[in-house]
């Protein structure tokens, strides 16, 4: 059944990202979000290239910052994601990702020189899946109330061009309350499991822009991750607006090693820009806080 809400046009969004450093340092990257004919059809579609250093602690939650090591990669990518709307607010429907990646420059007698890790020559992790997801969010690219629930199974196979066998299956839940009018609580719940032999830059990586911040993405990766997070959003004056969030979560090899005692925290502040105030679009300053780490982010739209 249609609704009111459901005829709302739902906002295009593309966006480009180009980086490029003196030491021939490269990150490229094009994404669109699309929905049309009365949002009854949503395609995400995104494509990059980057050749731009990044550090690999090893694999595991205990993993020391004395492993910290330098390495390059030299990856292509390309995700596609197509659903159409089966009824109000539920969507069905399939993606591809591709993802291959040459390691440029490795530390000599490091870890990844010297271990057997699976990803350290060059390979493609080439897969096709099935997604479902619940979208109620007044809006998409900042929500004062409603929910997005999505769940994906993605397998990766010869069958598809993959070097790699492995099936990641992500669970991600967003529920948003909207107080005192303007004043937004939003929490994510987010896990990623996975099954068989990714490679190393494939496997869950804890930390970043968006999930957990105060920790580098990949200070920690392995197999599965879980993670809770919460933020309150409150506007402050003109196009201002201020947060506070907070995360815990770990990783683990399988499901069944989750420890509570071994989750680590995250906590920070940000603050927020309206660019565009008819579709609440922001920028967006954030400085989270993790165990013996801090990791500031600037970004456009919400973390979650």
């Amino acid at each position: 059944m249609q609704t009111a809400h459901d005829s709302i046009a739902r906002p295009t969004s593309l966006s480009a990202t180009f980086i490029y450093s003196q030491k021939k340092q490269i990150v490229t990257a094009l994404s669109y979000d699309h929905y049309w004919d009365r949002n009854i059809y949503h395609f995400i579609g995104s494509a990059g290239y980057s050749k731009f250093p990044t550090i690999f602690y090893g694999i595991g939650n205990q993993a020391p910052d004395s492993n910290g090591e330098n390495f390059t990669p030299k990856s292509l990518s390309l995700f596609l994601n197509l659903h159409k709307k089966i009824r109000h607010g539920l969507y069905l429907g399939g993606q591809y990702e591709l993802d291959y990646t040459q390691l440029a420059k490795i530390k000599s007698k490091g870890n990844l020189d010297t271990n057997d890790v699976a990803g350290k020559q060059s390979g493609a992790s080439s897969g096709l899946g099935a997604a479902a997801h619940w979208d109620t969010r007044d809006n998409t690219l900042y929500p004062r109330s409603g929910s997005y629930d999505q769940m994906s199974v993605m397998p990766f196979a010869g069958i598809f061009g993959s070097h790699y066998k492995f099936i990641r299956i992500t669970l991600d839940v967003r529920q948003y309350f909207s107080l005192w009018e303007t004043h937004v609580l939003a929490y994510q719940i987010y896990a990623n499991v996975i099954t068989g032999h990714p490679p190393f830059y494939k496997m869950s990586l804890f930390g970043g822009s968006n999930i957990m911040r105060g920790y580098y993405e990949g200070r920690y990766r392995d197999r599965d991750m879980l993670a809770f997070q919460a933020e309150y959003r409150l506007p402050v004056w003109w196009r201002f607006g201020i947060v506070g969030f907070a995360g815990y979560g770990d990783v683990a090899h399988r499901v069944s090693d989750f420890r509570i005692k071994d989750f680590k925290y995250s906590i920070g502040y940000g603050i927020r820009f309206g660019i565009d105030q008819q579709n609440r679009l922001n920028i967006r300053l954030d400085i989270g806080y993790g165990k013996k780490s801090a990791y500031p982010v600037i970004a456009f739209q919400e973390a979650f």
